[in-house]
């Protein structure tokens, strides 16, 4: 098995211990991957330390993001397609461990709903409302995964609130609903 000398703890390992680098002549890093570990987590001491690093760090992130939004959106996708188990087994326990403030953020969404439902809908629109819930309910049954009653402009949004009414109304698979959150674009053209 070909070995290789670590330039920081000095010690001859195996190749398969020293991480792939294209830039050197041999194509691995010059110390190990357990002096690489070490050399890292000393580095993320420091930064986390030092409040100007934070922030500059924070700022690059931030700008990262905004040129690679695609790559990054597409990235958080894959990441959470591959890690749905986790983020559910996540969800219920911060639910278990939060119950004051669940029970608070639902009583408050319940207070919008009735906030944004207009005083004028005819008994028509409000079996239209009803019927929208029963449908949800039914495609899941039917269909064996969760359907929710979308508003399509959304009843708390950041630049723009809707109403719940009848028009307003959508029956979407619950995960669209759930990526969707409470953001409204505007399709051009339309």
């Amino acid at each position: 098995m070909p070995i290789k000398k670590c330039s920081k703890c000095k010690q001859e390992k195996e190749i398969s211990l020293f991480y792939a680098n294209k830039r050197m002549k041999d194509g691995l890093h010059s110390f190990c991957i357990v002096c690489h570990k070490a050399a890292t987590q000393a580095r993320k001491k420091i930064t986390r330390a030092d409040p100007i690093v934070q922030e500059k760090e924070r700022k690059y992130r931030a700008e990262y993001r905004a040129n690679n939004k695609q790559f990054c959106n597409d990235l958080t996708k894959k990441w959470r397609l591959n890690n749905a188990d986790y983020i559910q087994e996540y969800a219920k326990t911060y639910r278990q461990e939060n119950k004051p403030l669940i029970a608070y953020l639902c009583q408050k969404r319940k207070i919008d709903l009735l906030k944004r439902t207009p005083n004028w809908l005819t008994e028509d629109d409000l079996w239209m409302i009803e019927q929208a819930y029963e449908l949800a309910g039914l495609r899941t049954k039917l269909l064996g995964f969760a359907w929710h009653v979308d508003h399509k402009i959304p009843l708390r949004g950041k630049h723009v609130s809707g109403l719940h009414v009848p028009t307003n109304l959508q029956v979407i698979p619950a995960t669209e609903n759930q990526r969707k959150t409470n953001k409204f674009e505007v399709s051009n053209g339309a």
